[in-house]
């Protein structure tokens, strides 16, 4: 392919390119949804643990609901199971547009990614979703005279997606601050200035991930963001350090 030389493309070869990243990518997804299928059963069991600790059980409203469901969860976890794949296409992809340097950074930026968002699933898993369900279930028995749980399978899985995923995005917030210092587009000084704007930021996308209107879920999730922005503030902070040292270096040599 023509990925893997530094010679340039024509906006057509690149065009061909990308299709050849998207067919390997969701072919990619084919035994990774089959190995998601033989899995969907424990990962349902974790997804439900939060209900069987209440003595509560999951419901179905029509015949084919139950496979369908069972679908919906080996394609999301065939999708976790191929995101290294995937990850290593698009990077075939990029990589002729890239300097030497910046390809050192990318490739060790493709796991990384992955595990930061696999790590964003899993903190959410165990602290807001844990949380969320407890309270609307609690919620439900306290107002409009107690109201007893019923919850469809389909509708249940959609209500997880909804938790899980975005923390996977969100806690690649490290990853774009790298990236977006490695080209200059941020600057430590303007981050550590405008700190206040970022945390109203903050609680905007907290209120907008959340499935739920309540407080308790959208400070699980505005707390962690907030700390990835922290943890962002410092790695924009080494990144232009090493850079100034870099300069620093180059001056002195040339004066010698």
């Amino acid at each position: 392919m023509s990925s893997t030389e530094d010679k340039p493309m024509s906006f057509l070869e690149h065009l061909e390119e990308l299709r050849w990243v998207i067919i390997k990518s969701l072919i990619s997804l084919v035994p990774a949804t089959v190995a998601g299928w033989y899995l969907s059963n424990r990962v349902m069991i974790l997804l439900t643990l939060p209900l069987k600790r209440r003595g509560i059980s999951l419901a179905y409203f029509s015949p084919a609901e139950p496979i369908f469901a069972r679908l919906k969860i080996a394609f999301f976890t065939g999708l976790f199971l191929a995101l290294p794949y995937i990850f290593w296409q698009i990077w075939l992809f990029i990589r002729p547009a890239l300097k030497p340097k910046e390809r050192r950074y990318v490739r060790l930026l493709v796991p990384v990614a992955y595990i930061l968002f696999i790590a964003g699933v899993v903190f959410a898993y165990t602290t807001v979703f844990q949380v969320g369900v407890n309270f609307f279930i609690d919620f439900a028995a306290t107002s409009l005279g107690g109201l007893a749980p019923t919850f469809s399978i389909s509708r249940y899985l959609s209500f997880a997606m909804s938790f899980l995923l975005p923390f996977g995005v969100v806690f690649e917030l490290p990853l774009i601050f790298f990236f977006l210092a490695l080209l200059g587009l941020v600057r430590y000084r303007f981050l550590a200035t405008n700190r206040k704007y970022a945390i109203l930021l903050i609680f905007i996308i907290a209120a907008v991930l959340t499935p739920g209107p309540d407080i308790i879920s959208q400070l699980l999730m505005a707390a962690p963001l907030y700390i990835l922005f922290e943890v962002s503030l410092i790695i924009v902070w080494l990144v232009e350090r090493a850079a100034r040292r870099k300069e620093a270096l180059a001056e002195q040599e040339e004066s010698n």
